[in-house]
C-alpha cells in the first residue's frame, strides 16, 4: 500500500511541475495506476520490470497514436490500438498489461501529438520505476530481477536438468507466465532438494559408501599415486597410516601440480569432509552440492576409514531409492 502510494504521489508531483511550466493537457496517465499495483505488489513479475513498464508503455502509446491518426476515434481505432500494442510489446519483450490501457487511452482522448509518447507516457513511467527502485531498496526487495542464466550446472550435478531444459519447458508451455525464468529455476531446485532430502532419510552413510577403497600411505611417491588412478579410472585416493586411520586425501589434480617424487603426506588435502556410517544420507546433499566437494570420507568413531561416497555414488542411490 505504502509503495502504491508512493509511486503514485510522487510521480503525480514530478510531472505535475511540467504541467505548470508547459501548460499540457495531459501530465499523467491513468494506466499508471494499474502499473503502480503491478510493480510494487508484485516486483518479481517479468511484466514488473523497468523495460517492460517504460518500454510496454511507451511502445503502446505508439500504437495508439498510429491506430488514431489511421482509424480516428472509433471502434476499429480502438481495437487496433490495443491489438499493436500488444504486437509491439511482444515483439520487443516488453509485455506489460497495463500497456493496452495506455494504447486506448490514447484513442478515448483523440490525442495527436506524437510528443505524447515522451511526456507523459515515457516520463510518467521512469519516475514510477525508479521510485520503485529506490522504494525497495529501502525495503529490503530485490528490484529489478536479473534473469541470468547460470553457466555452472545447479547444485553440482545433484540435479537432472540444466538452463536448456527449462528453455525448452518453458517455449514448449506456449504461455506468459506472471513469474521470472529465474524464480521458476530457483523453485524446481528448491523443489528438487526437497524431494532427495526425503529420499535420502530412507539410508545412511555405511548404505551408500564403497567400502572396497585403494589407499596409499603418506610416503607413497606421487608418480605412483597418480599412476594408480589414471590405471583405475578414480579421481581421488585417502592417505592412511598403518592402523588405516585417515590422515589426508589426494586427488588427481594435486598430482599434476607437484613434484611426482614428492610424498603423498606433503600434498594431500587435510581438509576435507567426513561423516560416520550411521549419519543420514542427508548429511551429505549439503557437502556435495558445494563447488570444491567432490568426494566425503566415511571414518569411525577412532578416524579409522571406513569408506568413502562420491557425487556419482549419492546420485546413484537417490536414483535407485526414487
Amino acid at each position: 500500500m505504502g509503495g502504491v502510494f508512493l509511486g503514485i504521489a510522487l510521480t503525480a508531483l514530478i510531472c505535475g511541475l511540467f504541467e505548470r511550466d508547459l501548460h499540457l493537457k495531459w501530465w499523467l496517465m491513468a494506466p499508471l495506476g494499474a502499473s503502480a499495483a503491478q510493480v510494487f505488489a508484485v516486483p518479481g513479475s517479468p511484466m514488473s520490470q523497468p523495460w517492460p513498464i517504460i518500454g510496454g508503455h511507451a511502445l503502446s502509446a505508439l500504437a495508439g497514436l498510429i491506430a488514431f491518426h489511421e482509424f480516428g476515434h472509433t471502434a476499429l481505432g480502438a481495437g487496433t490500438a490495443v491489438a499493436l500494442a500488444v504486437l509491439l510489446m511482444v515483439s520487443l519483450r516488453a509485455l506489460h498489461p497495463s500497456g493496452g490501457g495506455t494504447a486506448l487511452f490514447v484513442v478515448i482522448a483523440q490525442t495527436t501529438d506524437w510528443s505524447f509518447i515522451l511526456f507523459p507516457v515515457t516520463v510518467n513511467a521512469a519516475v514510477l520505476v525508479i521510485v520503485a527502485i529506490a522504494y525497495h531498496h529501502l525495503t529490503g526487495v530485490k528490484y529489478p530481477q536479473r534473469q541470468i542464466v547460470s553457466a555452472t550446472p545447479h547444485l553440482l550435478a545433484l540435479h537432472r536438468f540444466d538452463p536448456s531444459d527449462l528453455e525448452a519447458a518453458l517455449l514448449g508451455y506456449n504461455q506468459a507466465l506472471d513469474i521470472s525464468r529465474e524464480d521458476v529455476e530457483k523453485l524446481i531446485e528448491q523443489t528438487e532438494m526437497q524431494a532427495y532430502m526425503r529420499l535420502a532419510r530412507k539410508m545412511t552413510c555405511g548404505q551408500i559408501m564403497v567400502a572396497k577403497l585403494r589407499t596409499i600411505a603418506p610416503n607413497t611417491p606421487l608418480s605412483f599415486a597418480e599412476a594408480t588412478m589414471v590405471r583405475h579410472d578414480i579421481k581421488a585416493l585417502p592417505v592412511v597410516d598403518s592402523r588405516r586411520k585417515l590422515m589426508g586425501l589426494l586427488r588427481l589434480d594435486d598430482t599434476l601440480k607437484s613434484e611426482p617424487s614428492l610424498p603423498a603426506g606433503q600434498v594431500m588435502r587435510q581438509t576435507y569432509a567426513r561423516v560416520k556410517p550411521g549419519d543420514s544420507a542427508t548429511e551429505l546433499l549439503p557437502i556435495l552440492a558445494k563447488g570444491d566437494r567432490r568426494h566425503v570420507m566415511v571414518v569411525d568413531d577412532e578416524g579409522r576409514l571406513e569408506g568413502m561416497v562420491s557425487k556419482s555414488d549419492l546420485m546413484r542411490a537417490l536414483f535407485h531409492a526414487g
